[in-house]
Protein backbone atom coordinates (compact mmCIF):
# COMPACT_ATOMS: atom_id res chain seq x y z
CA UNK A 1 0.00 0.00 0.00
CA UNK A 2 2.84 2.56 0.60
CA UNK A 3 4.74 1.78 -3.03
CA UNK A 4 1.11 2.80 -4.29
CA UNK A 5 0.66 5.61 -2.40
CA UNK A 6 4.54 6.97 -2.92
CA UNK A 7 3.77 6.03 -6.57
CA UNK A 8 1.27 8.42 -6.97
CA UNK A 9 3.04 11.50 -4.59
CA UNK A 10 6.08 10.77 -7.00
CA UNK A 11 4.31 10.66 -9.81
CA UNK A 12 2.13 13.72 -8.54
CA UNK A 13 -0.87 12.76 -8.41
CA UNK A 14 -1.51 13.71 -5.07
CA UNK A 15 -0.34 15.83 -3.02
CA UNK A 16 -2.80 14.56 0.11
CA UNK A 17 -4.57 11.47 1.65
CA UNK A 18 -7.76 10.58 3.16
CA UNK A 19 -7.74 7.39 4.55
CA UNK A 20 -10.77 4.89 5.69
CA UNK A 21 -10.08 1.96 7.01
CA UNK A 22 -12.51 -0.89 6.76
CA UNK A 23 -12.17 -2.12 10.43
CA UNK A 24 -11.38 0.29 13.32
CA UNK A 25 -9.24 0.29 15.44
CA UNK A 26 -7.77 -2.65 14.12
CA UNK A 27 -6.75 -1.31 10.51
CA UNK A 28 -6.00 2.21 11.38
CA UNK A 29 -3.71 0.84 14.12
CA UNK A 30 -1.77 -1.11 10.95
CA UNK A 31 -1.77 1.57 8.00
CA UNK A 32 0.05 4.02 11.36
CA UNK A 33 2.05 1.07 12.43
CA UNK A 34 3.34 -0.05 8.74
CA UNK A 35 2.46 2.67 6.24
CA UNK A 36 3.20 6.19 7.82
CA UNK A 37 6.66 5.46 8.74
CA UNK A 38 7.52 4.25 5.10
CA UNK A 39 5.51 7.80 4.23
CA UNK A 40 7.41 10.12 6.61
CA UNK A 41 10.82 8.30 5.66
CA UNK A 42 10.47 9.13 1.46
CA UNK A 43 9.55 12.26 2.67
CA UNK A 44 5.82 12.09 1.29
CA UNK A 45 4.25 12.79 4.73
CA UNK A 46 5.29 15.54 7.45
CA UNK A 47 5.93 14.34 10.95
CA UNK A 48 4.36 17.88 11.71
CA UNK A 49 4.50 21.25 11.43
CA UNK A 50 6.37 23.78 13.55
CA UNK A 51 3.50 26.78 12.72
CA UNK A 52 0.81 26.66 15.80
CA UNK A 53 -2.29 27.60 13.58
CA UNK A 54 -3.55 26.78 10.29
CA UNK A 55 -3.17 31.14 9.76
CA UNK A 56 0.31 30.60 10.53
CA UNK A 57 0.75 27.83 8.43
CA UNK A 58 -0.36 28.97 5.62
CA UNK A 59 1.36 32.85 6.37
CA UNK A 60 -2.41 34.61 6.51
CA UNK A 61 -2.20 37.85 7.92
CA UNK A 62 -3.50 38.15 11.84
CA UNK A 63 -7.25 39.71 11.85
CA UNK A 64 -7.82 43.35 12.87
CA UNK A 65 -8.68 43.91 16.46
CA UNK A 66 -12.62 44.32 17.01
CA UNK A 67 -13.94 47.94 18.26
Amino acid sequence: MAEQILDWWRDGVVDGYTIQPPTLPHDLRTFVREVIPLLRAAAALSAGYPESTVRQRFALPEPLPVG
